[in-house]
């Protein structure tokens, strides 16, 4: 498991980065990531992360129900 994350000065911006490895009872060789940008404005951070892995649902009986997902998220600090 490892991540890393930028903050570009003055601007609000950030990126990040996460990528892991899982080789255990359900899943063998299982690499997961999620790259993501991130704005502040005041108070409010909005996001976007891209989040797959390279393995299929153990119960998903051939078909693909652990896709990639685009994840947006909003917050605020008071």
């Amino acid at each position: 498991y490892g991540s890393a994350r930028y903050a570009v000065p003055d601007t609000g911006l950030a990126f990040r980065g996460l990528l892991g490895y899982e080789d255990g009872t359900n899943w063998n060789n299982k690499v997961n990531w999620q790259l993501g940008a991130f704005y502040t404005y005041k108070a409010v951070t909005f996001g976007i992360d891209y989040v797959d892995t390279n393995r299929y649902s153990a119960n998903s009986r051939g078909g693909n129900r652990a896709k990639g997902a685009a994840l947006f998220s909003i917050s605020a600090a008071f």
